[in-house]
């Protein structure tokens, strides 16, 4: 093909996706489904009819665009949040994964009567969900899930994509017949083991590279990016998990103290999103429409099963220990969404599978992505709704970026009541920054444009424009909520230490800009900003 046709195409492809984010939110469906299906487009000999199979280099560009999926999944994880629910967000990735390779294998073998190994290395390939699919449905409709359960979902389709890798290439070495039983424990113990120590290693080159050397602007985004490859290849390279490895770098340096935080999130924001839609795409250009449809039957077969039996027994099995609330554990069950990795992880195995097998692993798990994104994407926001699990409270896509915005300035708005120092004076009499400007006035309905001789009343409402707040290296901003445990219970704001500022509190819904002598409660959500040499 010519390569100014294949330049058109592929900016059609990204340039579309602007239009299609708008009607995806209002479907509820990831956008990410129609690059599949432009994808499927292109070579469906009703479409474009461009013959593609080349398997090996599909390899190699979705594990690239995987890599920074996967660091991007890290890098954006809150931790201030997240930590709360680690201990079950983990046993879900981990336990759970396992559990659900199992369950796939014994009904892929007793009731579809597949070979042990390929069912067992089936059950492996789709052991793990889907972070894009699941958060891009989560931020579209605005769903912010009680019990910090997207946290929670967050850290698990996140982490479990090394699991399923894992599984996946002990599948592959027990078909081939190149991995004893020995070989197995070995595998499983230097995968993890290598996986955290090059992560960690990684994170510690790279915070060592971010502040003790001075490195030209813009050269910051390279180096991170740099060490993404290096930390999945090295890892990689002797058999350690480079998924595993890349996901721990990015969780570390995104919840660590580094100059120029905001422009590197919106940066890994943008470019994992094209990397999510140049590989759904590559997918679904991959894919041959006839064989999609000739496996779909296998394919719906092991997704019934797969959504409602294995995946309720398994988040039932792996979170027993935690107690969680039946609603909860229905969401996350509806939220096992599978996805892209899944797919990778198919091509990968037949690649290296040596001979041939009874299973088209590739189009068959193509199958069970498309219904599983179709099917349970539609449902989660339903099920979330009925069951009452939507927080109004809070904002879901709260970020360590939320309060720190691309534009300059930033709107302010409150009401003056009884005490407040503005009551009764004339707004030319007020010391007010030159940063800060009133420029309307709700006073019981009356909408006032505001000059120096206009008095300010009690219960007006002040709409005032001020100059944003930059996120410099000796500042943070950081979000807490106050447990029934937490020590500073009870203590009057001006009581705490000068390294730390409270700048807001929301107490039930209700925002409190706070004063020297507000005392902390148990359940307020407090912002605050700190000092870096804390």
């Amino acid at each position: 093909m010519d390569l100014n046709i294949v330049l058109i195409l592929s900016s059609f492809v990204v340039l579309s996706s602007i239009f299609l984010n708008k009607f995806s939110n209002k479907v509820g469906i990831p956008t990410l489904i129609f690059f599949l299906g432009v994808g499927i487009f292109f070579t469906h000999p009703s479409g474009l009819n461009i013959h593609f199979a080349n398997y090996l280099l599909t390899e190699k560009i979705a594990s690239i665009c995987l890599i920074f999926i996967i660091f991007y999944g890290g890098f954006g994880t809150r931790w201030e949040e997240a930590k709360k629910v680690v201990q079950p967000a983990i046993v879900l990735s981990t336990f759970g994964a396992v559990l659900t390779a199992a369950s796939v294998t014994l009904f892929c073998h007793f009731i579809l009567h597949f070979g042990l190994l390929e069912s067992f290395l089936m059950g492996s390939v789709i052991s793990s969900t889907d972070a894009a699919s699941v958060f891009s449905i989560i931020r579209s409709r605005r769903l912010s899930l009680k019990y910090r359960t997207s946290s929670l979902l967050e850290i698990e389709s996140g982490s479990n994509d090394p699991a399923s890798y894992l599984l996946t290439i002990i599948a592959i070495g027990l078909l081939n017949k190149d991995m004893s039983q020995s070989q197995v424990i070995v595998s499983v113990f230097s995968q993890i083991i290598f996986g955290l120590l090059f992560g960690f290693l990684a994170f510690k080159i790279c915070k060592l590279f971010l502040t003790k050397i001075k490195i030209a602007e813009g050269f910051d985004i390279i180096l991170i990016f740099a060490i993404s490859i290096l930390t999945f290849s090295a890892t990689s390279y002797i058999n350690g998990n480079g998924y595993l490895a890349v996901y721990l770098y990015g969780i570390l340096l995104g919840n660590s103290k580094m100059k120029n935080k905001v422009a590197l999130v919106y940066f890994y924001d943008a470019f994992t999103n094209l990397m999510q839609i140049a590989l759904f795409f590559t997918l679904g250009f991959l894919s041959d429409f006839h064989l999609i449809v000739k496996n779909m039957p296998i394919a719906f077969l092991i997704f019934l099963f797969l959504t409602f039996i294995a995946r309720p027994l398994v988040v039932e099995g792996a979170m027993a220990f935690f107690k969680p609330k039946m609603a909860q554990k229905a969401v996350i069950s509806v939220a096992g969404l599978r996805g892209a990795a899944s797919i990778v992880f198919a091509i990968m195995a037949r690649n290296q599978i040596v001979g041939t097998t009874q299973l088209d692993i590739f189009h068959v798990t193509f199958g069970i992505v498309l219904l599983s994104i179709l099917i349970q994407g539609s449902l989660l926001p339903f099920v979330s709704t009925k069951l009452d699990m939507i927080d109004l409270l809070q904002d879901p896509l709260k970020s360590f970026t939320d309060y720190s915005n691309e534009t300059p300035i930033e709107f302010i708005t409150f009401v003056v009541d009884g005490d407040h120092f503005w009551k009764d004076k004339k707004l030319e009499e007020m010391d007010i920054s030159r940063a800060l400007l009133v420029v309307f006035i709700n006073r019981n309905g009356e909408r006032i444009l505001p000059n120096g001789k206009t008095v300010i009343r009690e219960g007006d409402k002040i709409v005032c424009i001020a100059k944003s707040f930059t996120q410099g290296s000796d500042i943070h901003i950081n979000e807490v909520k106050i447990e029934e445990d937490n020590a500073h219970i009870g203590t009057k704001l001006k009581d705490f230490e000068k390294e730390m500022l409270v700048i807001l509190i929301n107490r039930g819904g209700k925002y409190i800009i706070p004063r020297g002598d507000n005392k902390l409660l148990a359940g307020d959500k407090v912002l605050y900003l700190e000092s870096a040499n804390l």
